[in-house]
């Protein structure tokens, strides 16, 4: 591992670890702050529908933002591969810029083209000069989120990876408060979508200045060509783009949905149940990007380590099988009051809707180890293109349901369909890569050794490498 002036970082894997969980658990937390916080304030400060409308333009920019960090991840991944060799970073670095650009630039252009055209295709939708101004801003703030995703290549390569974790979070963060702020002060739609807009473009140059020393530290022009570069980011990050692509149909697909196809009122009492539902969301992003980052700084190929695999996966699915079966009675429980608080008391809780969005939200949580580790070595691409298929297939299933006049629930029924199509795959490839059958691995859940092993981890961060 090097350090940012291109070194040896003497502080050692344990410490690097240690600062990675740091910033996982301060991410956790300001994404926990952000969505309870925010919520009950639009509740308060405006009309269902209304938030029902600024959710469904919300939703979009994670569908452009999927084009961006995927090259930015299979950059990062293809140059800690190659142990930080100066003669690739650089010319990786400047090769994932112009493709994650010119790819969300001709996304942007194919989204306009295609509100175009709806016309022509018998689509008419009354779009007001409110709602057509905010598009044009998120469309202004997907640009503006290119700059801190990019800083995601020279952070990792100089083992900084929790600074770009923190400062990610960080800047959702800001946003959720000036967004606050503007609500508050009697603010609507657009100057919403501004302050958001305003807060994304000061942290982009704040993060740009923070990892000056990351992206000059090595200064050597290197001897990869153009085609090289592309050729080593392009493959993985069409895999890559399967993961990020499947999240964004599967939160901000089914957004538009509901909103469309039921209305803007009833998004709302649907967002706030699965906002309550998402918490357990933020513990799958937390064991994913724990295990995700780490892994690529582990000496040789972790998925030739099949006895650490076998150990890992069994350790960290018994966790979350209980961190999840508790979840649900919990949610049960305090959901109502949860819901009640969220939304001021405009919305009720639908506990078969939720417990749906919770099986859904429990199966990711099951596939984040095996996805993490798959992913970070880019042995991800079979998994993740069944896991698009089978999420795509659902969602088109969903939009014939929902327009055909099904109920909210069966609508959901389709989002735990989407989330086998993950679960499945991924668990499968685990066990292959860990040389293990899945019935020797459900057997290895109910091993006492998953008690030692996790003292082992804890010892593991106690103790400092040098």
């Amino acid at each position: 591992m090097t350090s940012v002036s291109g070194k040896p970082d003497k502080s050692g894997d344990g410490l690097r670890l240690r600062r990675g969980l740091l910033a996982n658990a301060l991410s956790l937390i300001l994404r926990i702050a952000t969505q309870l916080g925010l919520l009950p304030l639009l509740f308060l400060f405006w009309s269902e529908a209304m938030i029902g409308r600024w959710l469904m333009l919300f939703s979009l920019p994670m569908i452009f933002q999927t084009v961006s960090t995927v090259f930015f991840a299979a950059a990062s991944n293809h140059v800690l591969s190659e142990k930080s060799d100066p003669a690739v970073f650089r010319p990786i670095f400047r090769s994932s810029i112009v493709l994650a650009a010119t790819a969300t630039l001709l996304l942007l252009l194919l989204a306009v083209a295609s509100i175009l055209a709806l016309p022509f295709a018998g689509i008419v939708i009354d779009w007001s000069p409110e709602m057509l101004t905010a598009l044009g801003i998120f469309a202004g703030y997907v640009v503006a989120t290119l700059p801190l995703s990019a800083m995601e290549v020279p952070l990792r390569n100089a083992g900084r990876y929790p600074d770009h974790v923190v400062l990610q979070a960080t800047a959702t963060a800001a946003e959720a408060i000036a967004i606050a702020v503007c609500v508050v002060l009697g603010g609507a739609i657009v100057e919403a979508a501004l302050a958001m807009l305003g807060a994304r473009i000061a942290f982009s140059v704040i993060a740009w200045l923070f990892a000056r020393p990351a992206r000059s530290m090595r200064s050597e022009a290197g001897s990869s060509s153009v085609g090289q570069s592309w050729r080593a980011i392009v493959p993985p990050a069409l895999g890559f783009m399967a993961l990020p692509a499947v999240h964004a149909l599967n939160l901000s697909g089914y957004t538009l949905l509901i909103g469309f196809a039921f209305s803007p009122i009833v998004l709302a009492g649907f967002v706030a149940t699965r906002t309550i539902v998402r918490l357990l969301d933020l513990a799958t992003n937390f064991l994913f990007a724990s295990q995700y980052y780490e892994a690529a700084h582990f000496a040789g190929s972790p998925i030739d380590r099949s006895d650490l695999l076998r150990r890992l996966f069994a350790t960290t699915t018994s966790i979350t099988i209980i961190a999840a079966s508790g979840f649900a009675a919990l949610l049960w429980l305090t959901g109502p009051m949860l819901q009640d608080w969220l939304t001021s008391g405009k919305t009720e809780f639908d506990r078969p809707v939720a417990m749906m969005l919770c099986l859904a939200a429990s199966l990711r949580l099951l596939s984040a180890s095996p996805t993490a580790l798959l992913s970070a070595v880019n042995r991800h691409v079979a998994f993740a293109s069944i896991y698009l298929a089978f999420s795509i297939t659902a969602f088109l299933i969903a939009v014939a349901l929902a327009f055909g006049g099904a109920s909210l629930f069966t609508v959901c029924v389709l989002l735990v369909v989407a989330e086998l199509g993950q679960f499945v795959p991924a668990l499968l490839s685990a066990t292959k890569a860990a040389n293990t059958s899945p019935g020797a691995f459900v057997a290895s859940l109910f091993s006492g050794q998953r008690f030692g092993d996790m003292q082992l981890f804890i010892k593991g961060l106690k103790r400092r490498k040098t």
